[in-house]
């Protein structure tokens, strides 16, 4: 989406969907593949995360009232395979 501000053309971006998939009892976790997670501010424990414990809590930092969480992992061959 392009925006035009006082003549000057602005990109906007905006998330327009958020995936969720529930894990069955037999999938790797997600530590155990070797993800990492990474915020605004740096890295975060991807194990506090994903621990299923509701109890714990990870303080995200935010910038402007946002945030956000980026997974990432090394896939050693192509989906689907």
């Amino acid at each position: 989406m392009h925006l035009f501000v006082s003549g000057n053309e602005v990109t906007y971006y905006k998330d327009i969907a958020v995936v969720a998939v529930k894990c069955l009892p037999i999938d790797r976790s997600m530590v155990s593949l070797g993800a990492t997670a990474t915020t605004l501010r740096g890295e975060v424990s991807l194990r506090t995360l994903t621990d299923g414990d509701l109890t714990t809590a990870v303080q995200l930092p935010r910038d402007d009232g946002y945030t956000w969480i980026q997974y990432a992992l090394v896939l050693h061959k192509p989906f689907g395979q």
